[in-house]
């Protein structure tokens, strides 16, 4: 009987020792794998949704007015527009429609970068996306107008050497371009779907409606002659 105790007290003491020695898993080594198909635990960011709208019965300048005429031959009395701008990150899609313009007439359409104010001039030049070309300024008070888009005027900084180098012709790809012709009682539509999004901190601020079609090639491509009237744009409510 004495023996058979020693023995069991033997035992008891082998298993103490093995489980004595266990020591738990290092939090170096590596966990196990997560299952196949697991979703992340962090989500891929979600691209900005930006709208833009802007419109109303076209007015002489008055402050904090929406939709300005320059050229009353071309936008009459009564005459109105609606715009909005609509970019989910990727691609910006833009939609003009004009009630009561002059009949029948070729008129071009931009987007640009400051929004409308007393002189035509006030929008400021074409909003471009490509980071290649910077927005110019408005020209001060006595120099010529500017009809349009940036030109292709030189920029220093575009090379190590400061050696000046032309700026891209003005094009419809990185400029939004929304040119119309007008029917017998003055109405029409245009859109366009640029291959970009918008970011909040460099969003075009108004719609200029010029006098003459938008020339597309050329040193005088973006152009398209005076400022007939303006319509400033505005984040829409929940945007």
């Amino acid at each position: 009987m004495r023996r058979f105790q020693i023995l069991a007290l033997a035992l008891l003491s082998v298993g103490y020792v093995g489980c004595a020695g266990q020591e738990p898993p290092s939090a170096d080594e590596p966990s196990a794998a997560a299952p196949a198909g697991a979703t992340p635990t962090s989500a891929s960011p979600v691209p900005a949704e930006i709208r833009l709208t802007g419109g109303g019965t076209f007015e002489e300048y008055t402050e904090g007015g929406r939709a300005i005429v320059y050229n009353r031959d071309l936008v009459p009395e009564g005459a109105r527009a609606e715009v909005t701008v609509e970019s989910d990150g990727e691609e910006t899609t833009s939609e003009l429609e004009v009630w009561g313009l002059a009949p029948n007439r070729n008129l071009g359409v931009h987007l640009h970068v400051n929004a409308c104010g007393r002189k035509p001039d006030s929008s400021g030049p074409h909003f471009r996306h490509s980071a290649s070309a910077a927005p110019e300024s408005s020209p001060a008070p006595g120099e010529p107008e500017d009809t349009g888009s940036p030109a292709a005027t030189p920029s220093p900084e575009s090379s190590p050497e400061g050696t000046a180098s032309p700026t891209p012709e003005a094009n419809p790809t990185d400029e939004v371009w929304l040119d119309i012709t007008t029917d017998e009682s003055g109405h029409a539509t245009a859109t366009s779907t640029n291959p970009w999004g918008l970011s909040p901190d460099d969003l075009p601020k108004s719609l200029v409606i010029h006098e003459k079609p938008t020339q597309s090639e050329g040193p005088d491509a973006g152009s398209a002659g005076g400022r007939a009237a303006c319509i400033t744009l505005t984040p829409a409510t929940g945007s």
